[in-house]
């Protein structure tokens, strides 16, 4: 009798199952994911986490990962987390950008009454009719004066390099927005 085991009783054995990474290991991935992209790309990564998650949720419960079960649902859950609160702090971010925006839409606004033309530049508004120019959610406002529409072209970006959201002022001739045709105006709207 030869001691070496049957190939077919070695297939039927379950695997040992890949040891799940140390909690003080999920969280520094789950920091990374909340920090990194959360604050430089905004939300785009958080469906893609969401999916892998659920994928891996489903493979955890396979007899192979028996004895490491409790592991990897906590990792799971500590990057699912992750995923949530990049998506909060993407929406408080869009929130305070736009607020800020219409700190500027004012002052521009209240230049346009005085001055009977709106302003060339941003720039123009400090220190008479706002402290200073605010930061945007990715970056900064853009502002454009374009005479052939009658008015400023102003907007800051939401996710970065496509998403922008939009001022439309009352005298520009058309706010023509990619995801829902035209704006209505005196407001916000996202034109891609």
């Amino acid at each position: 009798m030869s001691s070496d085991p049957n190939p077919e009783q070695e297939r039927q054995l379950p695997k040992a199952a890949k040891k799940p990474l140390p909690l003080w290991a999920a969280l520094a991935i789950a920091l990374g994911l909340i920090l990194l992209p959360g604050l430089v790309v905004g939300p785009l990564h958080a469906p893609f986490i969401v999916l892998w998650a659920l994928c891996a949720l489903a493979l955890s419960f396979k007899s192979e990962f028996a004895q490491v079960r409790k592991q990897r649902l906590r990792n799971l859950a500590i990057y699912l987390v992750a995923g949530v609160l990049t998506l909060i702090i993407y929406g408080h971010r869009i929130d305070a950008a736009q607020t800020r925006g219409e700190t500027l839409v004012s002052a521009i606004k209240a230049y346009r009454a005085e001055n009977k033309t709106y302003p060339a530049s941003l720039e123009v508004l400090v220190p008479k009719y706002i402290d200073r120019i605010p930061v945007a959610a990715y970056g900064r406002y853009y502002y454009h004066l374009n005479p052939a529409k009658d008015g400023p072209f102003f907007f800051f970006v939401t996710i970065p390099p496509f998403g922008r959201r939009g001022f439309c002022f009352d005298e520009v001739a058309e706010c023509v927005g990619n995801l829902g045709g035209i704006a209505a105006k005196d407001g916000w709207y996202d034109f891609d």
